[in-house]
């Protein structure tokens, strides 16, 4: 951000997405849901734009990496339970956040957990994102949104899911940062 003289994360759509059906609504429902869904734990959204007939929009930069990254830099497997517990809590309780604004993030997975350089944890990326009391559909009928490893099998059905999928997710994260 040249104005602040900070660090930011511009995120625009690959091309290619733009012309799937349904990307664009999943991009801009991404943008709605992190203004609505403000929490300490919630990556925040800085602005929003179109350049050229693209969307975009610019998030705060976390410098700490994701739970992804120090996964696979932590090598011992299995892994010291004091080191999830913390991470873990957080994220539970932000998903019990969103839980209770009637919205279900469908991709919780180590890739969305992130951190600052002080070690704090964020969840991330709600492309996928799905609020309850709404009938919008961004997705065809009879398929799964999110990422398959760490998907609800209802989810993977393309059924409705509900927090208990986001639930799954996490506890398929906790499993992993585990064992490995």
């Amino acid at each position: 951000d040249t104005n602040l003289g900070r660090k930011v994360v511009v995120k625009v759509p690959h091309v290619r997405f733009l012309g799937e059906v349904g990307f664009r609504a999943r991009f801009e429902r991404e943008i709605a849901e992190l203004v609505r869904l403000e929490h300490p734990n919630i990556v925040r959204i800085l602005a929003q734009g179109t350049h050229e007939s693209v969307p975009f929009f610019v998030l705060q930069f976390l410098g700490g990496g994701s739970l992804e990254s120090r996964l696979e830099t932590s090598g011992t497997v299995p892994r010291d339970v004091e080191a999830v517990v913390p991470w873990l809590r957080t994220i539970a309780a932000t998903l019990d956040f969103i839980h209770g604004r009637g919205v279900v993030h469908r991709d919780v997975k180590p890739e969305n957990i992130l951190f600052d350089e002080e070690g704090h944890v964020f969840l991330s990326d709600f492309g996928v994102v799905k609020a309850l009391d709404e009938d919008i559909n961004v997705t065809e009928a009879g398929t799964g949104v999110g990422s398959p490893k760490y998907m609800a099998p209802e989810q993977g059905l393309g059924r409705p899911v509900e927090g208990a999928a986001d639930q799954y997710g996490l506890a398929t994260t906790v499993y992993e940062a585990l064992t490995g």
